[in-house]
């Protein structure tokens, strides 16, 4: 029996470990990230603020070529911090036969001075902050770390 193609959402905040989760328990998949779009050739990451948007449809460029080759795990490593942000690619994910697993980081409102050191994108804790404000449970998540 082969296993079943699978689409996973990884929720958190920045810093939360999202990323190092993913390179730890999905080494195989395909990892679908609106922060790859900000990586140069020497592979730093250069955020541009408005270019924001261009970001995330890069990353969903990249789930469609995923998805249409049959790719067997997809992960979308984004924050997602609303339902809205992840609720496409979930929405195409089961048209296609994915089965969906949403993962979110576990964190509290006191982690996130830490997050705001720990982040390796520069974001500062008062965006970490209102990420968290706004931040949506979703009843279908696994929580982990």
């Amino acid at each position: 029996m082969t296993n079943p193609r699978t689409l996973i959402i990884m929720r958190g905040l920045p810093g939360s470990g999202k990323s190092t989760y993913v390179k730890e328990n999905f080494p195989d998949a395909v990892v679908c990230s609106a922060d790859s779009f900000f990586l140069n050739e020497d592979g730093e990451y250069i955020f541009v603020n408005w270019k924001l948007q261009q970001a995330h449809q890069f990353c969903f460029r990249t789930f469609i070529d995923a998805i249409t080759s049959d790719t067997e795990t997809i992960v979308i490593d984004n924050t997602n911090t609303c339902r809205w942000e992840y609720e496409n690619y979930t929405f195409i994910a089961e048209k296609f036969g994915y089965r969906i697993r949403i993962i979110r980081m576990n964190f509290s409102e006191s982690d996130i001075p830490l997050f705001g050191k720990r982040n390796v994108h520069g974001v500062p804790e008062l965006k970490i902050n209102q990420m968290f404000e706004r931040f949506e449970d979703d009843t279908d998540e696994e929580i982990r770390g």
